[in-house]
């Protein structure tokens, strides 16, 4: 289970078991036994990962526990609260800050000053920024008063989710801890488990059978960069616009069928957002829960735009940069950050002039700005990234170079190869498949809206059960998700 989601011991064995006991349970009225087993589910599914940081991640749940309720009996609006609450908040970036970002300090500082100091062996525990973001949400909610007391086991519960540990959605404590406290969330729902089932078909399909085959093509596209006309080092990055969106929107639409399952309701976390017009819409579709986190964490305690124009840009530089440090201990993360700020601050100093011009214009330019961002975020260094940069603007748009499609090698292409032949028309399937990818990318009903028409016709069972059988023939060559160590 040590790969998630896309496991069979996850499919076949975890899940089953999880949702079968937690409403036996719930049908026998052992309401808290039932919390309390999904506790334990939650811890099972963290020591299929890191057994080694099972006891640390209880210690900082019952840390915030204690301190959270130390805060919510404290007199409001004091400076004694206060005081408490951004010793807690600093407790809890201190331990993000010591996972997954010493060794960036380190190499920077040897940068700086020429120096020599060893880096150190640290393993980022699972999840340990989705984690902390939603402890700081806890957090600074029951500072504004807009939280209540519940038991440690139902705290616990919503703070190791198994569901959004991993990779998110970012919830809100008011968001899970009613669902545990209300009894009749515990009875099965049929109509919730068989749409839940149904998104959770639909994102491992995305994962599994879209996501690792575009990846085993992109990981080796990004290591011969050199070697690549333009043409090819387009259809590259436009291939790992695809690849992220449909491994990161995948895990999300599994989590959402998951807690649908289970009767939790989570917050959707894409909308398909290369149908976005600019970049202020982009990010209201990309990444959701992230997005309203910096947003009522960040971005309105800075003073958002109540504080004039030039204020409001900072704090969207500000903003975004966060963001950009937030996703990984790299530079470019920063540059990647840094850019969409830009984006999205010159989106809003020229909206009136951008109206105006052509829808199909705007998408493009949306398109385009996102997919060079893009190149930063997915490469090891500015150096990789300004040479792939240079590859695109040398306007070299010969042919795409055959060996680095011919690397997405899916059992399905292997079978027709062998079966019929080197066809003109089998050797245009990888191709056939990108530019269908591509087309769902851009065109199709995303998994939220698929679920909300609760249909489940004959041909979408059908079509279920099919993605489901490939799937799980699928799995064993699976890579893991791009943001589990995010």
């Amino acid at each position: 289970m040590g790969s998630g989601f896309n496991s069979y011991e996850f499919i076949l064995i975890f899940l089953p078991l999880v949702v079968s006991i937690y409403f036996m349970l719930g049908k026998f009225k052992k309401y808290s036994a039932a919390n309390t087993f999904l506790l334990i589910a939650n811890l099972v599914f963290y020591m299929s990962f890191s057994l080694r940081f099972v006891m640390g991640i209880i210690i900082i749940i019952l840390t915030n526990y204690l301190l959270g309720n130390k805060i919510r009996t404290l007199e409001k609006a004091t400076k004694n609260q206060f005081i408490l609450l951004v010793l807690t908040i600093l407790i809890n970036i201190g331990v993000l800050l010591y996972f997954k970002y010493t060794n960036f300090f380190i190499t920077t500082f040897n940068e700086v000053i020429k120096g020599d100091f060893n880096l150190i062996n640290i393993i980022i525990p699972l999840g340990i920024s989705f984690f902390t973001f939603s402890q700081i949400s806890y957090l600074v909610d029951t500072y504004r008063g807009e939280t209540k007391k519940t038991t440690f086991i139902n705290f616990s519960v919503y703070s190791s989710l198994f569901i959004t540990i991993m990779q998110g959605p970012i919830s809100y404590y008011n968001e899970i801890i009613p669902v545990l406290t209300d009894n009749n969330k515990k009875k099965f729902n049929f109509n919730n488990f068989s749409m839940g089932l149904y998104g959770f078909i639909l994102g491992l399909g995305k994962k599994v059978l879209i996501a690792d085959t575009i990846g085993a093509m992109v990981s080796v596209g990004f290591d011969n960069i050199s070697n690549y006309n333009s043409t090819t080092l387009i259809v590259l990055i436009i291939s790992y616009s695809m690849q992220i969106y449909f491994d990161f929107s995948g895990y999300s639409d599994m989590a959402v069928g998951i807690g649908k399952m289970l009767n939790i309701d989570l917050v959707q976390n894409f909308n398909s957002p290369y149908k976005s017009y600019d970049m202020d819409e982009f990010w209201k579709r990309w990444h959701i829960s992230l997005t309203r986190f910096l947003t009522k964490y960040i971005y309105f305690p800075l003073g958002g735009s109540r504080k004039g124009k030039m204020r409001t840009y900072i704090n969207i530089l500000l903003v975004f940069l966060i963001s950009g440090f937030w996703h990984g201990a790299s530079i470019t993360f920063i540059i990647w950050g840094l850019l969409h700020g830009i984006g999205v601050g010159l989106n809003k100093l020229a909206n009136n002039k951008i109206k105006v011009f052509h829808p199909v214009f705007k998408w493009i330019m949306m398109f385009v700005f996102v997919n060079i961002t893009w190149i930063f975020f997915r490469s090891n260094s500015i150096e990789e990234a300004m040479l792939f940069i240079k590859g695109i603007l040398i306007l070299d748009f010969s042919g795409i170079n055959i060996n680095l499609i011919s690397e997405m090698n899916f059992p399905e292409y292997e079978f027709l190869l062998n079966t019929f032949g080197k066809s003109q028309f089998i050797k245009m399937i990888p191709y056939i498949f990108l530019g269908s990818c591509f087309i769902g990318l851009i065109a199709m009903k995303n998994t939220k809206e698929k679920i909300d028409e609760n249909n489940i016709s004959i041909i979408r069972t059908i079509n279920s059960i099919l993605i489901l059988v490939l799937s799980i023939i699928s799995l064993s060559g699976v890579s893991t998700f791009i943001y589990r160590d995010f």
